[in-house]
Order: C-alpha cells, then sequence, then structure tokens
C-alpha cells in the first residue's frame, strides 16, 4: 500500500476591519472571494465591501433610503468614503442631517463631515486643517503641453481671504486696462493683470487712477479703482459664538467658527488671518452682534430693509432651488407669494421671502414655478416644496436620475 501523503495543517482564516468604527470584522479572504464572483480585483472588492458595511451598519438612515431606491448606489457609496474617519456619534450627526436635505448628498457631505469633525473631534479638525495649509503653494507646469509655448499653467493654493483680495484686485486691475483701451475679454485682461501686479510700482499708479502715463490709446472713461493695490480689502462672513472666544481664551479650548460660503474653521487660524499684516483686518474689522432669525416684523414696501435681508441669507444660506448650492449672499430675494403694487400692507415679512439665485428667480417669475415652504431640517433651515409649470413636484437630482447615472 502506497504511504499517506501527509496534510497540510489547517490554519483558520483571520478577521479583519475593512469598514469604519463600529462595522463587523470579516473573513481576510471575503474579498478575494467576491471580486471572483464579480469579475473584479480583490482590491475593488474590498472597497465595495468597505462600503457595504460602512453604510449598513454606520449609515442605518442612508442604507434604507438605498434599499428604497431614493439614492443612486454610487452617491451612498461617496458618503460611506468621505465619512468613514468620523466617529459613531459624529456619524449619527451626519446620517440625521443627510436623511433631512432636499439636496444632492454628493453636495452637502463635505460640508458635513466638517462640521461633525469640529463639533465631535476639534483635535482630529485642527489637523485636517493644518494639512490643508501644508498644502499651500503656488506650481508653475513647466512640462506638458501647457508648459511650453506662448502660454504656461499656473495652480495657486492660498488661504481664503488672500484669495478674496487677489480676485478683487485682478477684476480692478482688468477694469483698468480697459479704460486704457485694452479690448480683450475679462479673462484675458485678468491674466495680463497677474503679469501687471509683477511691476508693484506700476500696479500701484494704475489702481490709484494715473491712466494718462500709460495708456495706448485715449481712455475710455470706465471708473477705475479708488484704492492703491495695497489697499484692497476682503469681505469674510465669520459665524463665531461668544462663548467659544471665551472659552479659547480662557483654557485653549477650540469650538471653532463658521465661514459663510466656505464651512468651519479653528479659531486659531482665524486669528492668524486677522492678525496678518494687510490681510482681511487691514481696513478694520465690523462685529454684528447676533440677528434674531426668528424676527416676524413686516413693511409696507416691496423692498426689505438690511435686517430682514440679513435675517434671510443667515437663515437660508442657499439660493432655495432643489440642488442649487448658489450662496444667498450673492442672490436675490424672492416674494413667495408675489408682491402685489397697491396691495394689502405687510407683504413684505421674512415668512414670505427666499433667496433665489437670478436664473431661479426668473425661472418662478417668468415661467409659472411656484413653491411653499415645507418644514424645517435639524440645522433650522427651511425647506421648500416647488412645482413646475404644470404643476408636477420638483424633485431633488437625486431622487431623478436613474440609478448609476
Amino acid at each position: 500500500m502506497a504511504p499517506v501523503p501527509d496534510l497540510l495543517p489547517v490554519v483558520s482564516e483571520r478577521l479583519i476591519t475593512l469598514g469604519g468604527s463600529g462595522t463587523p470584522q470579516v473573513s481576510e479572504f471575503a474579498a478575494t472571494e467576491l471580486g471572483h464572483h464579480l469579475a473584479c480585483g480583490p482590491d475593488a472588492a474590498a472597497a465595495l465591501l468597505a462600503d457595504a458595511l460602512d453604510l449598513r451598519h454606520r449609515l442605518p438612515g442612508l442604507w434604507q433610503r438605498l434599499l428604497d431606491g431614493e439614492v443612486d448606489a454610487w452617491r451612498a457609496r461617496v458618503v460611506a468614503q468621505e465619512t468613514r474617519q468620523l466617529s459613531v456619534e459624529a456619524l449619527e450627526w451626519v446620517d440625521a442631517r443627510l436623511g433631512e436635505t432636499s439636496r444632492s448628498i454628493t453636495g452637502v457631505v463635505g460640508q458635513l463631515v466638517a462640521e461633525a469633525l469640529r463639533r465631535f473631534d476639534p483635535e482630529k479638525f485642527a489637523q485636517r486643517e493644518a494639512a490643508r495649509l501644508d498644502g499651500r503653494g503656488v506650481f508653475v507646469e513647466r512640462s506638458g503641453p501647457a508648459g511650453v509655448g506662448v502660454t504656461t499653467r499656473v495652480a495657486m493654493v492660498l488661504d481664503t481671504p488672500d484669495v478674496a483680495i487677489l480676485d478683487a484686485t485682478l477684476d480692478d486691475l482688468a477694469t483698468v486696462h480697459a479704460a486704457l483701451g485694452d479690448e480683450s475679454p475679462l479673462q484675458v485682461r485678468r491674466a495680463k493683470a497677474v503679469g501687471t501686479l509683477t511691476n508693484p510700482q506700476l500696479a500701484m499708479d494704475l489702481l490709484a487712477g494715473d491712466l494718462t502715463t500709460h495708456a495706448t490709446s485715449k481712455p475710455t472713461g470706465i471708473a477705475t479703482p479708488s484704492k492703491g493695490v495695497w489697499g484692497r480689502s476682503a469681505v469674510v462672513y465669520l459665524h463665531l459664538d461668544a462663548c467659544d472666544v471665551t472659552n479659547h481664551v480662557r483654557d485653549g479650548s477650540d469650538g471653532g467658527g463658521r465661514i459663510e460660503r466656505l464651512g468651519p474653521a479653528t479659531l486659531d487660524l482665524l486669528g492668524e488671518w486677522l492678525r496678518r499684516p494687510g490681510g482681511i483686518a487691514h481696513d478694520g474689522i465690523t462685529l454684528r452682534p447676533l440677528l434674531e432669525t426668528t424676527r416676524t416684523d413686516s413693511i409696507s414696501g416691496r423692498t426689505p430693509p438690511e435686517w430682514m435681508r440679513e435675517q434671510v441669507i443667515l437663515r437660508d444660506r442657499t439660493c432655495v432651488f432643489p440642488d442649487c448650492t448658489r450662496d444667498a449672499r450673492s442672490s436675490d430675494l424672492d416674494h413667495i407669494e408675489p408682491y402685489v403694487e397697491g396691495g394689502p400692507p405687510g407683504q413684505t415679512n421674512p415668512a414670505n421671502l427666499a433667496a433665489l439665485c437670478r436664473r431661479h428667480h426668473r425661472l418662478k417669475t417668468w415661467t409659472g414655478w411656484t413653491y411653499r415652504r415645507d418644514g424645517w431640517d435639524p440645522d433650522g433651515r427651511p425647506l421648500y416644496e416647488w412645482l413646475d409649470r404644470h404643476g408636477n413636484p420638483a424633485l431633488p437630482r437625486h431622487l431623478l436620475e436613474p440609478a448609476g447615472s
């Protein structure tokens, strides 16, 4: 009888963690076997498993919407990946807000993650902020199609206040170039303005209104800036809680604040911006007290006063059309029930006003679209129900697109 060969020893499969905190472990070979059945590599299968585990065990609200067909699988996977770093407590907060938003979840998840980190893990939030600041720089592409010939591509990653000042300065210099007879498109003149900034004295002369020395043709009479290049100022809206500021001064805790249009930031960073020579505090700082956002006063005229406009901006934050992300501060204030000249007094009040960008304001005014306020989300922002010109509900984009689109 032939000898029986020795059998290989049986080794138990290890359990590994693929998803975020709180998800169950799986066999180390589970991804390999799944990849075989799905005809994909083990890395892709492992990523799919991790996303599924996060959705099932960490994002129950979003998971249910996925099962109900309200959310595309690819969008849900994006949320799972973006939120994997969050603690269970922070993720519960995010999941609740995702369930209430009428906007595309992939469009809001980044801001929600940042806000959740600020609220529940300020140390990690500060580390993330520092990592982004370490990525600042001016990058010149010296090779490839954009790095040869008559143009070269330049990319810049700057502090937000510096970007605001630079953007305004380039617009001013582009206006000056037009006044000097340059008929190039605006973006071309802005590009030329960057070259002008390499000569600080020339830039200061032009921005001070000295056009005659540098004009190549008779100035066109276009208004020119009244401030020199070093006197440019940026408007940055910072929302701070007085208690957080007091605690920061007393014991160094950092509750942070929120930069309108951009998201949360630590108080350390905000303080550095305000102290920077020539920065956003160069022309002074305007402090506004807390605005009562539930105020209900009305007026008789069409145009809302400044306090009412500010209240609606702070309340709505963005254009209220489904999925529109245009910020409320650069939007129009629309009368939900159209204003009637000579009509009853009090038509202009916060409850009858909403922020609409110019495109959606025109859509509502001229094409028969209507909307009404329909409840509030957990952050106190109003929710709106829109009807198109035929009376059909206008749903957010993620409820309209076919799965996998």
